[in-house]
């Protein structure tokens, strides 16, 4: 029995550059400007959620949410990371519970822009 790859994958497969062109379509358009938004949000937000997870795990029972930036950092190089400032702050605030000052205060020390890497 012969397992039957779909055209589609065999034409990514043999055009690189297509799946570039897939993944990142044309900005161009207003559609393709909200498109790149999303996806940029997308994958930053879960990258979050995913280094949260992980932080708060390896935390055991009680989160020591002044330990965070000690432990984690990123570096701000493109477009998509910086989406992470707020996206940071929403986190902290609306599903950790802190306060403003107090997600603030951690995202300024979490947060490594790539001029001062």
């Amino acid at each position: 029995m012969f397992f039957q790859v779909p055209t589609i994958v065999l034409y990514l497969i043999s055009c690189p550059g297509q799946i570039c062109y897939v993944l990142y379509p044309g900005d161009e358009t207003l559609e393709g400007k909200t498109l790149r938004l999303k996806q940029q949000y997308t994958l930053c937000s879960a990258s979050l959620q995913d280094i949260i997870a992980s932080f708060e795990k390896r935390s055991g029972e009680t989160v020591n949410w002044e330990a965070f930036p000690e432990r984690v950092a990123v570096q701000m190089n493109d477009t998509h990371p910086t989406l992470c400032v707020p996206e940071l702050l929403r986190i902290l605030m609306d599903i950790k519970g802190l306060s403003w000052d107090e997600a603030w205060k951690i995202t300024q020390k979490y947060v490594i822009p790539q001029h001062f890497a």
